[in-house]
């Protein structure tokens, strides 16, 4: 994965987090749980809330679909809808 992201997207602070998340709700809308898996992000809604602090308009719907043993489970389905105007290449503040 850091192969493929930007610098700032590199490494586990809650900066890099951030900017690993809206560099993916950049390309589309992005679940809890992929965020979880697939980006390193130990509490995405922490860093969504960031993100929105910081002027991003991020919508957050529940839509069904599955814990790490395979049962059914709610999870949050977060998109990207605007930028800031002065929005920041990794979100940061």
């Amino acid at each position: 994965m850091a192969r493929q992201l930007p610098p700032e997207c590199q490494g586990n602070s809650s900066d890099a987090q951030r900017a690993r998340l809206l560099h993916r709700l950049r390309q589309g809308p992005i679940t809890t749980t992929d965020a979880r898996h697939d980006l390193d992000i130990l509490h995405p809604p922490g860093r969504v809330k960031e993100l929105r602090r910081a002027g991003f308009v991020i919508d957050m719907w529940r839509v069904p679909g599955y814990n790490s043993n395979g049962k059914p489970h709610n999870v949050g389905l977060y998109t990207l809808v605007q930028e800031p105007p002065s929005a920041t290449v990794d979100g940061s503040f």
